[in-house]
């Protein structure tokens, strides 16, 4: 059974690094959108995303955390770490942290679906149904052929 985990594993860390080496400038400019970063920067940013999905997924939130955390000193303006910060926030049920990353998340990246359905999401747990109503309805606006 571990070794099954564990070539899981290494198969899923194989296809992150596969993606983050391949990624276009656009997607780049997703995990920097304000920020230019150098080679160096870029290259200990990508790394640190790398380390911090890795312990996620291997389930070690508090190294994933210090790994993101690393990123978002790197820039300050990375809107997929936060979206994957707010994960861990909710799996530990701590919804106010999570809802705090993902509206900066959507600060910094406005037009990512994703956030903005966990963040409604979030806004359904906390019983705040007026916000999760005011962002379902800007997401049905705006995606009206998905």
């Amino acid at each position: 059974m571990r070794k099954i985990v564990l070539v899981i594993f290494l198969l899923a860390v194989s296809f992150s690094l596969k993606a983050v080496d391949n990624l276009s400038s656009k997607r780049k400019a997703i995990f920097h959108k304000e920020k230019v970063l150098d080679e160096n920067q870029s290259l200990d940013f990508e790394y640190s995303f790398i380390e911090g999905i890795k312990f996620k997924m291997l389930g070690d939130y508090k190294m994933a955390i210090k790994w993101f955390n690393r990123c978002l000193s790197i820039d300050k303006t990375s809107s997929a770490v936060r979206y994957e910060l707010a994960g861990i926030y909710i799996l530990n049920s701590d919804y106010n942290s999570a809802m705090y990353l993902l509206r900066d998340a959507i600060k910094y990246n406005p037009h990512n679906i994703w956030y903005k359905l966990q963040l409604a999401d979030i806004y359904r747990k906390k019983s705040m149904i007026k916000q999760a109503c005011d962002l379902y309805n800007d997401l049905y606006k705006s995606n009206k052929d998905r």
